[in-house]
């Protein structure tokens, strides 16, 4: 932001995708579920052995009413 401008770090996106993914599969658990924003691409971090089902979801916008 020093510029004014909002820019992605993608270097720093993709080691934040890395280590949510080794976290979750830390776990022995079968399913798995994580939650995260549409911006995410998780494909080229998991394992060739493991699904990866999206499940999309609504506009925050769209799902949240202004109170009357």
């Amino acid at each position: 932001m020093l510029t004014g401008t909002f820019q992605v770090d993608h270097v720093a996106r993709e080691a934040r995708e890395s280590f949510m993914i080794q976290q979750v599969l830390k776990s022995n658990s079968k399913t798995m579920v994580l939650v995260c924003g549409r911006g995410h691409d998780f494909q080229d971090n998991i394992p060739e052995e493991v699904k990866l089902v999206r499940i999309p979801v609504p506009n925050l916008s769209e799902t949240i009413s202004d109170p009357p």
